[in-house]
């Protein structure tokens, strides 16, 4: 072999080597479609990649190149830094292409991709019936998984919700009918509880909060306007909790299934203000403070005069004169104390200030009668009915009044709460 042929057969010889040493060139990563995958380490750049694969997608998708697109579309949907637009408008440009091969089961998937992540997401182009049709299947079918998913877990909280009612004992035309309610709502979504009910032949139903109670409990109330009836009657009720959009998440009875509640003959009249709107608190405090013992002791004024004109009419008949002293100032406080009671109070609350003031009237008035008529007479002198008749005006402008008042403030005090 000669010089020259040795010296060439060295020279390949070294070439190869070299080559066989020199780094390798990053490989870059191949998307099954066949497209570079952009490098998640250059933000920069896998901006620039997805832009410029979203344009071929762009342009395939307008020559209708369906095959290009099904393949370049990944690489812009699959990207992690792609936006929620950038993926869409790939996604959308796919399933289209696939619509229009005839390959539907796979042009669905894509559909229900794209809602899963948006519901309301729609196509940044026009598209055809058919797909449109593709589009709202794959929407209605997510708006269904996501209601069946959201009434498992309203079903899970529910469980945890309960009402546990006492309904009212016996109940007499005009008197209120009082329910108790315990709730129990760990979750707390409970926003209010309403009673509902109505008289017979009534269409709907009336409907009154259920209040919370200092105890943690709750009350609801049946006013006697509802109860009043000579004859008897039978009221349909039931009762709901709802949460702040008024869905309800637990209820006792239903409109449809209401619970019956027997009322007893009594008085065609409500008998209590719950029926009628009440005043506020602090008007019914002063009304209390000021307005019953006054009113009380004007008209047991009032029976004071009236008492001294009858016994000086009827002096000479034995103990009628007394009689009448004791009789028209305690009517007359008693009537002064209802009328003010009555505004401020319900029927029995009413009832027992009209009758402190009253009893408070009758007792002092007899007593100061008697001893006016016995040892005050011998004491001091003079007409034993008219000294009598003075000190039942001084009992009722003084002792009698502040007990009233007493009485009367402490019972709209207690009757706050309801």
């Amino acid at each position: 072999m000669s010089l020259s042929v040795l010296m060439l057969v060295a020279l390949q010889l070294t070439a190869t080597e070299s080559e066989s040493t020199a780094p390798a060139p990053a490989p870059s990563s191949v998307s099954p479609a066949g497209v570079a995958d952009p490098s998640p380490t250059v933000p920069a750049d896998a901006a620039s990649r997805i832009i410029t694969n979203l344009e071929e997608v762009r342009r395939h998708f307008k020559a209708l190149t369906c095959d290009r697109v099904i393949a370049l579309a990944p690489s812009v949907e699959d990207h992690r830094l792609a936006t929620l637009e950038q993926r869409q408008e790939a996604a959308f440009s796919r399933a289209y292409c696939l619509v229009v091969l005839g390959n539907l089961s796979d042009a669905s998937k894509v559909f229900d991709d794209i809602v899963v992540e948006d519901l309301a997401a729609t196509p940044p182009f026009e598209v055809e019936p058919r797909v449109m049709v593709l589009l709202e299947a794959a929407r209605a079918k997510e708006k269904a998984a996501r209601e069946a998913t959201r009434q498992a877990e309203r079903a899970a909280l529910l469980s945890q919700i309960a009402l546990v009612v006492t309904p009212p004992g016996p109940v007499v035309g005009g008197n209120r009918a009082f329910f108790g309610v315990k709730l129990v709502d760990s979750p707390g979504l409970v926003r209010s509880i309403r009673l509902e009910f109505r008289r017979p032949g009534e269409p709907d139903f009336s409907a009154l909060p259920v209040s919370p109670q200092k105890d943690g409990s709750y009350r609801g109330e049946i006013p006697g306007t509802f109860t009043r009836s000579r004859m008897g009657i039978t009221l349909e009720w039931f009762i709901r909790a709802v949460d702040v959009d008024g869905e309800v998440v637990a209820a006792h009875g239903s409109r449809e299934r209401p619970h019956t509640l027997t009322v007893a003959p009594g008085s065609a009249l409500a008998l209590d203000l719950k029926a009628n709107e009440r005043l506020p608190q602090d008007v019914r405090i002063g009304l209390a403070v000021f307005g019953t013992p006054t009113a009380a002791a004007t008209l047991g004024i009032v029976g004071v005069v009236a008492g001294n004109i009858a016994a000086a009419i009827f002096a000479a008949v034995p103990f009628l004169p007394q009689v009448a002293l004791v009789f028209f100032p305690t009517l007359g406080a008693t009537l002064g104390a209802w009328m003010v009671a009555s505004i401020i109070l319900d029927g029995s609350d009413a009832a027992i200030t009209a009758g402190t003031a009253g009893g408070l009237a009758l007792g002092t008035t007899i007593i100061l009668v008697v001893i006016g008529s016995t040892v005050v007479r011998d004491a001091v002198g003079g007409d034993a009915v008219d000294f009598a008749a003075l000190a039942a005006l001084a009992g009722l402008t003084g002792l009698s009044a502040l007990t009233v008042a007493a009485v009367a403030t402490t019972l709209v005090v207690l009757d706050e709460g309801e």
